[in-house]
């Protein structure tokens, strides 16, 4: 529990997560991410050298063991419970639109509530055009709130968001909201996420972060992707033809957790690893 895991890890980029067991929850429905972080690699220009790092994203828990503790002044993401890095730009608490460095994408963070929040789903491919360049595609300029409009389809109560987000258009004060609930999207010119963030303090005092990847490059699809995720990108199957779904022995190259624990948060070197990717100092 607290430790780092990695979730994806590929020459362009590496995607990990942070695990916490919280006590007061039913056994086997205890264990929550409370932390997950980006890395995106520059290419070197320089054959055997190691990528540098283009940009550094972090979404995580304040304080895991304290809930709903209040924001110190104005509006704050989660109740005060959650905090965001970009770049190196520490301890965002605050709901905004947030632009990594050199216009490599942005982060979008506000507070939502249940009804606004998003059911999980699969990743897009976007078509190759002429949006899509030498490193990627390019970036979108929609709003805070279209980015939220988009998502009206999977969401778990679309009419009841639809009214909430009609008055957050009328307001213009989305970034003002308060919220124990929070959404980011994170957009990138070779790959999107989405994220969700709550609390509860029913029977079961938690955080989750819940985080998918919403949108991916050609580029990235056609790397070799490692990590406990990673590693289940291509369906695998019994000798019978039968697709393996919950067998770790079939899914995972590794035995043990311990295989796939990077050292930090932003950590990309872990047991499981093939040598000839991309490693890094920590």
């Amino acid at each position: 529990s607290g430790a780092w895991y990695s979730n994806v890890s590929t020459d362009k980029f590496q995607w990990n997560l942070r695990f916490k067991e919280f006590e007061t929850c039913k056994e086997n429905e205890n264990i929550f991410v409370t932390g997950t972080t980006i890395t995106l690699y520059e290419p070197s220009s320089m054959p055997f050298m190691e990528p540098q790092i283009a940009h550094t994203i972090s979404i995580t828990v304040a304080e895991e063991d304290k809930f709903f503790t209040g924001c110190e002044s104005g509006v704050c993401l989660g109740e005060g419970s959650l905090k965001i890095s970009v770049d190196g730009q520490t301890d965002i608490t605050s709901p905004g639109d947030y632009q990594l460095d050199n216009d490599g994408g942005r982060v979008i963070a506000h507070n939502t509530f249940s009804a606004c929040s998003r059911k999980w789903y699969d990743y897009v491919v976007p078509g190759m055009d002429a949006s899509e360049g030498e490193h990627g595609r390019l970036l979108s300029t929609k709003s805070p709130l279209e980015y939220l409009n988009d998502d009206k389809g999977d969401m778990l109560d679309p009419k009841k968001c639809m009214s909430w987000m009609k008055n957050r258009a009328r307001d213009d004060d989305l970034f003002s909201q308060e919220g124990a609930w929070s959404t980011i999207h994170i957009e990138t010119s070779t790959i999107s996420f989405h994220v969700e963030y709550r609390q509860n303090n029913d029977d079961c005092f938690s955080h989750t972060i819940d985080a998918w990847i919403s949108e991916v490059s050609d580029a990235l699809l056609e790397e070799e992707w490692q990590g406990i995720l990673g590693e289940t990108r291509t369906p695998k199957f019994y000798p019978n033809g039968e697709q393996v779904t919950s067998e770790r022995s079939y899914l995972l190259s590794a035995k043990d957790d311990k295989d796939y624990e990077v050292v930090g948060p932003f950590g990309s070197k872990f047991a499981a690893r093939k040598e000839n990717l991309v490693s890094s100092s920590s």
